[in-house]
C-alpha cells in the first residue's frame, strides 16, 4: 500500500487496509505464541510423571501392557487350536462352544450310540416284561417271567 504523506484523509479503504495490516501482523505472532506453547506443553508432559516421582510406575505399566500382550497372542493361539476341534469350518462364537460335526462333537456323541442301543433294549425288555406279566396266569410264572428279564437286562449292561 502506497501512503501519501500530504493526504491526511482517511476513507474506508485506508481504515480496512491498516486494520488488515495490523490483523495480520498480530495473527502471525500468536500462531508463533501458538506454537511455542505447544512445544513447551509437551515438553512439560514428558517431565512431568518425572517431576511428580511417577515415571517408574509409567515404565512399569507399559512394560506389564507388553507381557499382556504377548499373553494375548499366546492366548489367540490355544484358542485357535481349540476351535480346530470345537468348531470345524463353522469358527464362531467362543472357542470352546462345541458346534455339531466338529471333531469333539463327534467324540462325545460316540459314546452315545452304546447307550442309546443299551437304552432301547432296556425299554424294549421292559415292554416284553409288562406284556407277559399281564399274561401271566399266576405268581410263579410271573416270577419266572421276572427272573429271565432280569438275566437279560444284567446282559444289556454288560454290553453282550
Amino acid at each position: 500500500m502506497n501512503i501519501i504523506r500530504n493526504d491526511r484523509g482517511l476513507d474506508f479503504k485506508r481504515i480496512e487496509k491498516l486494520i488488515e495490516m495490523f490483523c495480520n501482523k498480530t495473527n502471525k505472532t500468536i500462531r508463533e505464541f501458538k506454537k511455542e506453547r505447544e512445544i513447551a506443553v509437551k515438553e512439560r508432559e514428558k517431565n512431568a510423571y518425572a517431576h511428580f516421582g511417577l515415571q517408574e510406575h509409567k515404565t512399569e505399566i507399559e512394560r506389564i501392557n507388553s507381557e499382556i500382550e504377548a499373553l494375548k497372542k499366546k492366548r489367540e493361539e490355544h484358542e485357535s487350536r481349540i476351535r480346530d476341534y470345537t468348531q470345524g469350518t463353522n469358527r464362531y462364537n467362543s472357542y470352546d462352544r462345541i458346534h455339531e460335526g466338529s471333531p469333539i462333537h463327534i467324540y462325545i456323541n460316540d459314546v452315545d450310540i452304546d447307550f442309546t442301543d443299551k437304552e432301547h433294549k432296556l425299554k424294549d425288555l421292559n415292554e416284553t416284561l409288562a406284556d407277559q406279566l399281564w399274561l401271566s396266569p399266576d405268581i410263579e410264572v410271573a416270577l419266572e417271567i421276572i427272573n429271565k428279564c432280569e438275566a437279560i437286562r444284567s446282559k444289556i449292561l454288560e454290553g453282550k
